[in-house]
Parts: structure tokens; sequence; C-alpha cells
């Protein structure tokens, strides 16, 4: 893992509103720092709701707080509750006579929050600190005081390779300040405080902030690799940033303006432009170029056009040797394809892939110092070099008796600047096969090429990336609906798996249900988007786990409550002896506990719905004399629900949703080869003998597909562990259960065969057996 820092919130004072605040992003500082493995959150401003994802991996956070004005505070309200009672470690000095804790108290607690964090969280934790280093896992932690009223801390976090230097709310008394510059010496980065411009500071000196101008001297006296400009005001928009950002960066290549979810991997070179893209302007270069453009507009097969493309080059600079890196996600160059003639060697694709180690963005290997830089590097004998690395390509002329001479490395970037592989050619020739240096023209042609095949590379990509988005926003969507309710937050997700396994065993085992990549997506997609319509279905429905609603159950437990004060009254006046009353409240007790015990129980046998009967129609004197019934219509009516929670006509709602499914994916235009997703998720509550529901339809509409998913959700729903209603069953019993249905004529037995053959289950964690006397329909119902 990279160490880094990831920017969650960058605005100072306020969040920003409106559109023209939206690329360095609206949200207070909030800043997520990663080093040797550790995350340690420094300031929780409203940014902090950009770490959802990132904290549901954490098993605990450390928060370092640098002060408790509102703007670096602010999103406790949202990370207390995202911590889901996980440990939530506070670090912070004290202020104005008020510790850490206190301060947080003050702001999350009555009377502004009705809560106090422990009450949403109970493993939050307070640590005062002081002037002494402290450690927080392989971290240690050093503070400084800022110049700041009120008080404030900045903090210097050290690694085992890296390290960084938070500065917030600093104000610099005019000059470069020496403490901060001892303070950050020879780190990685520092993140400043540049909310007020030159001009702004001469008249808000008093306000405890600074400029980026004097952020950029402090570094560059300090030795610090990289400065980031952060806490911007939340009157700065995106053009006003852009314009000072292409100024400073004109003065100080090392400083860039910090933008709401931009992660920055320490030691990695600093990042493009927040709203700009570079333009390759080399498209009036390729007229001498048609052809080889052509043919790699043409070329639909990712591996073959690498190769198309590292021959060209060679091709049109007359190179004997040529090498093609792609730059992937974790900032290495991987080798793909490796060409050198008088060795007669071709590796790459994949036949023959490459097994060298990816390459490092060092600056001292050359292939790397292009791509970091951009910039094409042109070396006419590398023997003469000192400034990049060649032992390697020494080694190898060495054992091989090859001599490399001239090299020349173009890096290739697609449409929006981004570089996203090199070209790297090695010894022009001349026409008599002498070697000679790469030329200017040379460059020019190559950069053509480059620049070509990174918008080739990237088009092929393009359709691969457009089907991963709609996929990504089909599996959100879902995701979403499922959390909704908690304990149907892992449906849709388990029953892809399953789908994608079964699909990967028919294909290894040419089953009789393999389909092509583009079925397989189709039926993937409809998977993801069978329980859409659930959109449409009350909450209080879907997440009913006793058969009792909230309401009637507060008013019987009051009831229960009241009837044993209106035995009291009456013992009081006489009207029953003390150890009478104690008898009749241990029988009002019983009888309320079993209510209760019915209320949860998944099936009621005879015994208990007759007791429940009786219950209901029998009185109880009130304390004016008159009779009142002990259970009123309604929650007589749900106690005696014999399977599940739901009455028939909640039941009904939830039949809905099947409904609104087919509605509202019926609606959606969908592409040629997703036609079949509206019908397929829209029927997984039908049956093969037409005892389905919404549409009772029979055998005889019903794809295999379609089947399918209808095995799929009810084998999911009988073994899902965590739904509030009812245990979970393990898989044996589940399948039994499942191959009942294929005995009453409501499942396809040859898919249920096949899909128990596969295993798709094997990496789902189940646990305890289901009661045997708890019947399918509520689950296929609630599921």
């Amino acid at each position: 893992m990279d160490d880094s820092i990831t920017f969650l919130g960058v605005r100072g004072s306020a969040p920003a509103n409106g559109e023209e605040f939206e690329a360095y992003g609206r949200h207070t500082s909030c800043y997520l720092v990663t080093l040797d493995g550790t995350a340690v959150m420094v300031d929780c401003g409203t940014g902090v709701q950009r770490a959802g994802a990132v904290l549901d991996e954490l098993p605990e956070l450390h928060l370092l707080i640098s002060h408790s004005h509102l703007d670096h505070i602010a999103g406790l309200f949202q990370l207390i509750p995202m911590m889901k009672q996980k440990p939530l470690h506070i670090y912070g000095n004290t202020f104005n006579g008020l510790t850490i804790e206190e301060q947080i108290k003050r702001l999350v607690g009555p009377p502004i929050w009705p809560v106090y964090p422990e009450t949403m969280d109970r493993e939050v934790h307070y640590h005062e600190i002081g002037p002494e280093p402290f450690s927080i896992g392989p971290i240690t932690v050093r503070t400084m005081k800022s110049n700041h009223p009120g008080g404030c801390t900045l903090y210097r976090l050290d690694g085992s390779r890296h390290s960084a230097v938070i500065a917030s709310d600093f104000n610099h008394n005019g000059g470069a300040d020496r403490e901060l510059i001892g303070f950050s010496r020879n780190t990685d980065l520092i993140i400043y405080d540049g909310s007020l411009t030159k001009a702004d500071y001469e008249s808000c000196s008093e306000w405890g902030h600074s400029t980026a101008e004097m952020g950029a001297e402090i570094a560059q006296k300090a030795g610090v690799g990289a400065i980031a400009i952060s806490h911007h005001s939340p009157f700065a928009t995106d053009q006003d940033l852009d314009v000072r950002e292409h100024e400073f960066r004109e003065r100080y290549p090392n400083l860039f303006f910090a933008y709401g979810g931009l992660r920055f991997v320490l030691g990695g070179r600093i990042p493009g432009f927040c709203n700009s893209g570079k333009d390759s302007g080399q498209l009036d270069k390729l007229r001498s170029l048609i052809n080889i453009s052509v043919r790699m507009n043409s070329e639909k097969n990712r591996t073959k056009l690498f190769e198309h493309i590292i021959r060209s080059a060679m091709e049109i600079t007359r190179a004997d040797g040529g090498t093609l890196y792609t730059l992937e996600r974790d900032e290495r160059l991987h080798f793909r394809i490796m060409i050198n003639k008088s060795l007669g060697i071709f590796k790459g694709g994949a036949n023959d892939p490459i097994h060298l180690p990816p390459v490092p963005l060092s600056p001292t290997n050359v292939c790397a110092a292009a791509a970091l830089s951009g910039n094409i590097i042109n070396i006419e004998d590398v023997c003469s070099s000192g400034q990049y690395d060649f032992s390697g390509p020494r080694k190898y002329d060495a054992m091989t008796g090859y001599r490399t001479r001239s090299v020349m490395v173009v890096p290739m970037e697609d449409i929006s600047g981004e570089v996203i592989g090199v070209l790297q050619l090695i010894n022009a020739l001349d026409q008599a096969g002498r070697l000679i240096s790469f030329t200017v023209q040379d460059e020019e042609m190559v950069n053509a090429i480059a620049s070509q095949a990174g918008v080739c590379i990237s088009n092929i990509a393009h359709e691969k990336n457009v089907t991963e988005l709609l996929n990504g926003f089909v599996r959100g969507i879902s995701e979403g609906l499922d959390a909704r309710t908690p304990y149907n937050a892992n449906h849709s997700r388990n029953m892809a798996e399953y789908c994608a396994a079964f699909l990967d065993y028919e294909e290894q085992t040419d089953g009789p249900y393999a389909m092509d990549e583009n079925g397989r997506q189709e039926l993937l997609m409809s998977v993801w988007l069978h329980d859409i319509g659930k959109l449409a279905t009350p909450i209080d429905v879907m997440d009913k786990a006793q058969r009792l609603t909230d309401s009637h159950f507060d008013k019987m437990t009051g009831r229960y409550y009241r009837r044993e004060l209106i035995l009291m009254l009456e013992a009081a006046k006489g009207m029953m002896t003390e150890t009478e009353m104690e008898a009749r409240k241990k029988e009002l007790w019983e009888e309320y506990e079993f209510l209760l015990k019915v209320n949860r129980a998944g099936y009621l046998g005879d015994d208990m719905i007759r007791r429940v009967r009786e219950i209901a129609s029998s009185d109880y004197r009130e304390a004016d004399g008159s009779m009142k019934p002990k259970l009123t219509k309604e929650e007589s009516r749900e106690l005696m629900i014999r399977k599940g929670t739901l009455t028939e006509e909640e039941r009904k709602i939830m039949q809905d949703h099947v409904v609104y499914t087919s509605r509202m994916l019926g609606a959606l235009n969908f592409p040629k080869n997703f036609r079949h997703v509206a019908s397929w998720a829209g029927t997984h509550h039908e049956f093969l003998d037409g005892s389905g529901y919404p549409n009772h339809l029979t055998a005889e509409s019903l794809s295999w597909p379609a089947r399918l998913i209808t095995i799929l959700d009810i084998f999911e729903a009988l073994t899902a562990a965590d739904r509030p209603y009812r245990d979970s069953m393990n898989v044996e019993r589940a399948l039994q259960i499942l191959k009942e249905m294929v005995s009453e004529g409501k499942l396809d037995g040859n898919i249920l065969q096949e899909y128990e053959k596969s295993e798709a289950w094997k990496n789902a964690k189940k646990t305890e057996k289901c009661s045997e006397n708890e019947g399918i329909g509520d689950w296929i119902t609630r599921k």
C-alpha cells in the first residue's frame, strides 16, 4: 500500500455553496493520512462524508483534532455513526482550559446535539496530548502550537519511509516562521493554510491564517518535497483557484492546490491541475502517418494494437529495438511488448507474456522519468550519460554482446493528457545499418504515433469501461436499495455472486446453461436489478421484524402496565388482599410474556393460536369499573398470523414490488444486448405451475434465466443469516426445500440439479439450521 494523503475536504471557515465551487470541493478540512499501512485522520470537517467506504475497511480510527473551530469538527456528527460502534480514538490539546473531550462535547452534546458521542458509539476514546511525541502504530506523531486565535495544533506524522506536516489554520506573522521551517524539515509534503491572498493578509492578519506565497517560501527553506495549498476560502471559486495555482506553479513547481477527493502519493509526482488537462497539440503532425493511423484505428484487439504501435515506431525511426510499457494503477510501468531485431527477440502478448518485474516510477530510470515528466527523452549515447541509471542495459549488453547506444523514450497520453504508458526505442540505424542517434524529426514522428496510440488504446478500453460503469451503476443502485433495510444489505450481492459462480461452472464444464460474455452480463444485470421495485415499498413493511407494528406493540405494553396499576389501586382500596394482588400481577405478566413470545415467533402452532384467541376474547376491569378487551382487534389479528410477521395486506404490499420492478425496468431503453433484463428480473416470483405472482405465468412463458433467478432468490432468502424475522437455514436444508418445490411443479428441476452440482455457495458464510416447523411462504414474500 502506498504512503498517501487523501484530501477529503479542503475548504476553510465554512463549506462553499454553488456549482462554481464544485471542482475543488465544497467541504471543510479533513485529511486521511496512510503511512506504513496505518490510517490516521486529521481534522473532521464536513469532508468526512467522503470517507464512508474507507471507514468500512478500518477496524478502528485514530483522529487528530487541530482545534475545535466548527469547520474542523463539524463532521463528527456524521463520523461517529459512520464508525458503526468501532473504536474511535480522538486526540487533541487543551485550549482555553478545556480538554479535547470537553471541547468535543460542547458541540456534540446537549443543548446543541441531543446526545453525547459515547451515546452514539460506546467506543469513543479521548486522548489528551502534550508537547511530547507519541505513537499510533508505526507512525510517530509530533506537535507544534500554531499562531491562531484560541489555539491550534500542527501535526507532523513520520512513517518508516515518508512523512508529512499538516499546518492548518496558521498565521506566519509577517515572515517565514522559523519554528515551522524546523518542524517541517525534509518532509515529503506539507499541507498549508492558503486561505488568504497577499492583499487579504494585509488587512486580515489577525484572523490567524496565511497565504500560498508564504507556504511556498517556508516549504523551500525546509526542503519539503511538495506543498499542498489547502483551507481554501469558501468564497474562492474554482476559477479563482485555477488562476492562482497556474500563477504559483510557474514559480514553485512542487506546489499544487489541493481539491476534494485528491489522493496524493507521498514521494510521487505533483498532481495535475484540478480543472485543466493537457492537449497534445500534435494532430497536425499525423498527416505523414495516415496509413499507420488507419491501421491503429481499425485494430480492436489490445495486444495486437500494442504490437502494431511499437513496430510502427521502430519502422519509422529505423530502430533496432523497442519496448512498450503501460502505466497501471499501481503507479508502475508494466512490460507489454519487447522486440529486438538483431537478437531475434519478440516477447509479449497472451501467448508469450513478459515475466519481468514492473518498473517503479523512479526519476533515475529513463522510462519512469519520461512517464513522470510527460516529456520525450532522447539520449545520444548511454555510455556518456550520467543522468539516468543504465546499469541494467549495460549488464544485458555484457551477457549478450549487444551494444546499446542511442535511446529515445516517448510518453503516450490519453485524450485527457494523462500518461498511460511509454515507448522506448533503442539504437537508431542509418540506411547502411550503422548506429546513429535519434533525430528531432524522429522525436516528432514518434510523438505523433504515441499521440494517436494513446487515443486508440483509450478507444479500445472505452467499450469495456462503459460496460463496467453501467454495471457499477446498477450494482450501486441495487446495494443502495438493499441498504434501506440493514438485514437485506447483502441480498443482491449474494445472488450475483452465486449466479457468477454458477455460470463459471457451466463454462468450465461445458454445461447446458453456459453463456457467452454478453449473455452473462445481461443475466447478472437482471440479478442486480431484480428487487429495484422495492424503492416503492414502505420501509416499515420491509423492516417489520415482529407481528405487531411498533405502535400496536407500544399500546399493548402500555395497557399491561396500566392493568398493573389498576390492581395496585384496587388493593389499596381494600378490594383484594396483598397476596391476591401479587398472584394476579404474576398472572398478568406471565400473560404478557406469552404475547411477547408470540410476537417474535417464526411459526405459531395451534395451541399458541388458541391461547391468543382466548386472551383476545377476554376483558379486564378499568379503574372506573368499565370492562375493556385485553387486546384490540388489530392486535389480535396481527398476533394470530401463523407464519412470519406480515398480515395479508402487508404481504400484498410486499408482493407489489415485482410489479414496480417490471414497470421501472420496462420504461428504460436498454441496449440490444440487455433487452431481456426487464422480463428476467420482473418474473423472479413466478412459478412453473402458475401459482406465483404477480401474473401467474406458467412454464411456457418463463425462460431458463428467469427460472434460475427464482431459484437463486429463494436460496439466498433461505440461507441468509441477517434477517430479523427468522433464523437462517443451512445449505442442505435449503436445497431440500427447493427440491420439494420442484416436486410441487414450481421450480425447474434440471436447473436446480445443475446448481447443486456447481456448489456456487461455497464462499458464502451461513449459520445455524432453521426450525423444521417454519414455512417457505413468508420467506418467499419477504426474502
